[in-house]
């Protein structure tokens, strides 16, 4: 039998910071100037430029007695939920579009509370319903294969540490959000153990077939690769031979954020670790306007062409984009040891397909449990929202958790459809 965390419930309680922030939160008062940089794995797309829209629904304002869920008479107030929304929020730092008012950044601040109790709320709802249901077949927290202690523990370290004083006080306290979290989650992982556990049944030849298709993946995506190979050196050849301008290749076929600027990448200097070395060996090495053979690197390939300092930008670049501060160290370098050694590097890029590292028969079977038991925790947490009465403080969100299907069929299908795009575009 696997003995993986129970991830479904996991989740409820811990929040996966990783999946939740991607960028810092911080919310900047008034004075500050703001940053260019918008969010971007916080999902929150509607930050179109200096006006954020408000959220229909303004969840900072709720009282702390306000019901946010309540499974089967299980009530988990807003109050401990807005305890982790709060200091969740305020351990992140934010930037915002340039222009936007302190009422733009309250907008911002108020969107990104609702996503988080939306994401409280999905992640909770699973663990309560199994909850609800190991207490009425009487089901013991002893039952659970979870150690609350070292489960705590992991919750707190995952803020940072200026923050774990606050997040002990205010979210392990008598009600906390965390304590809270923690007895729902014991319970729901013991149903979970006793109950759905040993429904969850893989063969041997499911096991097979699982290394086979792994297998069958790596052979195609190294195939793929030596397509990937052959079409940007005949990119290369095309672009040497004056048939295709190396800026306009880029816009068309280069996968890096450059290709908007025309494959234009930076200024970078020899000591630079932001280069892979398999980069850095070429690029400093590289005559200015001299097309590179391609370079090959762990993750992609890629063929560069070094600018001459009095050369212009490519189209979609401007002089005013170049980092002040680099220039005042070019001054600095040329004044001492003569002329700076840093260049102005242009590249296309096209991403390699990566190849799974094969797994054991062991390994393949606890993947293969561990997936089916996911997917059996939702399905029937699902089934069971037709037998316990659940209301939520968020408009429809029983719906759209019934009609939601796993994360991780969006993204497969999300990343099969990026692919199809990629070859697409190298056609």
């Amino acid at each position: 039998m696997a003995n993986s965390p129970f991830s479904i419930l996991a989740l409820a309680v811990c929040a996966n910071l990783a999946a939740l922030a991607g960028g810092d939160l911080a919310f900047l008062n008034p004075s500050n100037r703001l940053s260019s940089t918008v969010i971007k794995d916080n999902r929150v797309d509607f930050i179109g430029g200096g006006n954020a829209r408000r959220s229909e629904i303004n969840v900072t304002v709720w009282p702390r007695d306000k019901v946010f869920l309540d499974v089967g008479g299980d009530v988990f107030l807003w109050g401990p939920v807005w305890d982790y929304v709060e200091i969740y929020l305020n351990a992140k730092t934010i930037s915002v579009p340039p222009g936007s008012t302190f009422e733009d950044i309250q907008a911002i601040r108020e969107k990104l509370a609702l996503v988080l109790a939306s994401k409280v709320a999905k992640m909770y709802l699973p663990a309560a319903l199994l909850a609800h249901k190991a207490r009425s077949i009487g089901l013991k927290e002893s039952d659970s294969k979870l150690d609350k202690a070292s489960l705590a523990e992991q919750y707190i370290m995952s803020f940072p540490e200026k923050h774990r004083k606050n997040v002990r006080e205010r979210l392990f306290c008598p009600g906390g959000y965390y304590t809270h979290c923690l007895d729902t989650m014991i319970m729901g992982d013991a149903y979970r153990e006793v109950v759905l556990k040993p429904q969850v049944k893989v063969s041997d030849e499911d096991v097979t077939a699982r290394i086979r298709s792994v297998e069958e993946k790596n052979v195609a995506a190294t195939n793929d690769n030596a397509v990937l190979r052959a079409s940007i050196s005949a990119m290369r050849a095309d672009i040497v031979a004056g048939k295709l301008d190396f800026s306009e290749a880029a816009r068309r076929y280069s996968e890096c954020d450059s290709a908007e600027s025309g494959g234009y990448w930076g200024c970078f200097d020899p000591d630079d670790n932001n280069l892979l070395p398999e980069i850095r060996a070429v690029v400093f090495n590289l005559p200015t306007n001299t097309i590179s053979e391609v370079v090959e690197t762990p993750e992609s390939y890629h063929i560069f062409r070094v600018l001459d300092p009095s050369e212009k930008l490519p189209q979609g670049m401007d002089e005013d984009d170049e980092d002040e501060e680099d220039e005042d160290e070019d001054e600095e370098d040329e004044s001492v040891d003569g002329p700076s050694s840093r260049i102005r590097l242009c590249h296309i890029m096209l991403e390699k397909r990566k190849l799974k590292k094969v797994p054991t028969r062991e390994e393949a079977y606890r993947r293969l449990f561990d997936k089916r038991l996911a997917e059996l925790v939702l399905d029937v947490s699902k089934k069971l929202l037709d037998e316990i009465p659940v209301t939520c403080a968020l408009p429809d969100f029983k719906e759209r958790f019934k009609k939601a299907p796993l994360d991780r069929d969006a993204k497969r299908n999300r990343l099969k459809a990026e692919a199809a795009a990629r070859k697409e575009k190298t056609k």
